[in-house]
């Protein structure tokens, strides 16, 4: 290999290392921005949207919560079967 195309060669990859440096440089900075610097903007949109309280009925029954109370799996001693048990809290609307 003549020394005019490892010269060039060696170019390119400090030109591509580069280009690389300066857009890994570009998203630390972007990421710094949007944590840091306009950390309060965003903590006061945040904010203003868990403000907002929106009661929606829902068009199938008056559930207002449904929560997994427990759950366990265990065998049935009179069929000699697996069996799967859930125990759920049921929250209604109050009217």
């Amino acid at each position: 290999m003549n020394r005019s195309n490892r010269h060039h060669i060696q170019f390119r990859y400090g030109l591509i290392t580069l280009l690389i440096l300066l857009f890994s440089a570009a998203i630390s900075y972007k990421l710094f921005s949007t944590t840091v610097i306009d950390a309060p903007k965003w903590n006061e949109k945040a904010r203003r949207q868990l403000e907002k309280v929106d009661t929606i009925m829902p068009e199938r029954g008056d559930i207002s919560r449904c929560a997994l109370v427990s759950s366990y799996p265990f065998n049935d001693t009179t069929t000699k079967r697996y069996r799967f048990q859930a125990v759920y809290e049921i929250t209604y609307f109050e009217e």
